[in-house]
């Protein structure tokens, strides 16, 4: 089955975003901000065809079905309007730019070889929007629709009460305060990120709301309290467990008032630190 992602707006949008924050999490402010600086222009901008086509993809992503009958009419809808809203032949001149840019910067392979969550998905989806040039066979049909109405139907079993779609603005303030953030917390603590930071990171940027993220970082919670737990049963230094009872202290008080601050992200990646320090106890 052909598919190209240098041509699908869901997949360029989250595959920078990722290499930005992979990018920051390797102290590589240079890149991260030039990276930035295509996000800004192309995906925040309500005029650009990419910002039109990526809010389509949105749709996709956290929109939920019951059933196949609604899913496909969803879906069926949702093609509709991609071509009423999107124009495509702006949509391919922004499409080459961005990828211009993104060489150079690096190279666009580079760039968009990075692995995201919702490849499959928005994979299938572009192909079924292609599918009257590609000319799909049935079976590949098939294939891409049972992944599009698979994940309307999980969505439906997750708790999405409360989810909205970033506006440009909310996504640039959201973006902006990441920067300043990594660079705060670099400065500080001078290491470079383990994979469960870079995650934590990652979930904080393109987590569909407040609530979700929240959702998300209490499970972390509970996993690392666990296992410290565990540990501390093997300290045998007194002064040892007084500093981890500071730190489960400063876990239990991450998501407060309902909301993830800075400080409560800086604690959550310390824990997984302290966590792998651990680890040989």
């Amino acid at each position: 089955m052909k598919h190209n992602k240098y041509s699908n707006p869901g997949i360029i949008f989250e595959t920078l975003s990722k290499s930005i924050l992979g990018d920051l999490s390797n102290n590589n402010l240079k890149n991260a901000s030039r990276k930035f600086y295509l996000l800004k222009k192309y995906f925040m901008d309500k005029k650009r065809e990419l910002y039109k086509a990526n809010a389509v993809f949105n749709k996709l992503l956290y929109s939920e079905s019951k059933d196949s009958v609604l899913g496909f009419k969803f879906l069926e809808y949702l093609m509709k309007e991609y071509y009423e809203v999107v124009d495509q032949k702006i949509l391919k001149n922004e499409l080459s730019l961005i990828c211009e840019g993104f060489d150079r910067i690096s190279t666009k392979k580079d760039i968009l070889d990075t692995k995201i969550d919702n490849y499959k998905l928005f994979a299938s989806f572009k192909c079924l929007l292609d599918d009257p040039k590609n000319k799909l066979f049935s079976e590949e049909k098939m294939h891409c629709e049972s992944v599009i109405l698979e994940h309307l139907k999980l969505n439906k079993k997750k708790d999405l009460t409360g989810y909205h779609i970033l506006d440009d603005e909310q996504l640039e303030e959201q973006k902006l305060a990441m920067i300043i953030l990594m660079k705060e917390f670099q400065e500080n603590y001078r290491y470079v990120l383990s994979e469960e930071q870079k995650n934590v990171l990652f979930k904080y940027l393109t987590s569909s709301s407040d609530k979700s993220f929240l959702r998300w970082i209490e499970k972390q919670k509970k996993s690392i309290l666990n296992q410290l737990e565990d540990k501390q049963d093997k300290i045998v230094t007194e002064v040892l467990k007084e500093k981890l009872d500071l730190v489960k202290e400063k876990i239990n008080l991450v998501g407060q008032n309902n909301i993830v601050s800075s400080e409560d992200l800086i604690n959550i990646m310390l824990s997984f630190e302290l966590k792998d320090n651990l680890k040989f106890i």
